[in-house]
């Protein structure tokens, strides 16, 4: 029954890629310190410019956990000793669901540059060759400190975000309707 649920390896990559990269600290450091005496030191730290606005990168975010806690809790009670089984056809529309949550990644523009690369939260950078560059779109503005650029990729990408938690919430709500339904 776990299959029908979709991959869970895949889905816990995908939530702590998220919630890792989408933490973004107040100080915007480089990828690399400084070797000395046997420590690593990490480089200066450069401010980010107070315009600059995470805050619907993290509320999508957060609508992604709450929607896969809502998610989880559902699939819980559908794998509960004396739960009954799905049908096939319920099975079949949940997994379709599932694919569908990787898919609200991508969006139709592409990465800025590079319009052939669709997925939102984890591209190969534009200057790291094959190296991923997790939020491309912010990250790489922001690494290059062009930050109105930057700053007008972060509600894009949280929109992704945001369709994202509503695939997931889509997929909960026919599992909770099936369970319901199947008692």
């Amino acid at each position: 029954m776990t299959r029908a649920f979709g991959n869970s390896r895949s889905m816990r990559r995908a939530w702590w890629l998220i919630l890792a990269l989408c933490s973004v600290p107040a100080a915007w450091a480089g990828p690399f310190g400084v070797y000395q005496h046997g420590t690593v030191v990490p480089p200066p730290r450069e401010e980010v410019p107070p315009y600059m606005n995470f805050a619907p990168l993290k509320n999508g975010v957060e609508s992604i956990k709450r929607s896969a806690d809502r998610y989880q809790a559902a699939v819980a009670k559908a794998q509960a000793q004396g739960a009954p089984a799905l049908s096939a056809q319920v099975l079949d529309s949940l997994n379709t669901d599932l694919l569908k949550i990787q898919r609200a990644f991508l969006s139709d523009r592409g990465l800025p540059g590079r319009p052939w690369f669709k997925h939102q939260v984890y591209a190969p950078g534009a200057y790291t060759g094959y190296g991923a560059k997790p939020i491309a779109a912010v990250r790489e503005y922001m690494d290059e400190k062009k930050w109105t650029e930057a700053d007008a990729q972060v509600p894009m990408v949280a929109r992704v975000l945001e369709d994202v938690a509503a695939a997931i919430g889509k997929a909960a709500d026919k599992l909770e309707a099936a369970t319901a339904s199947a008692r």
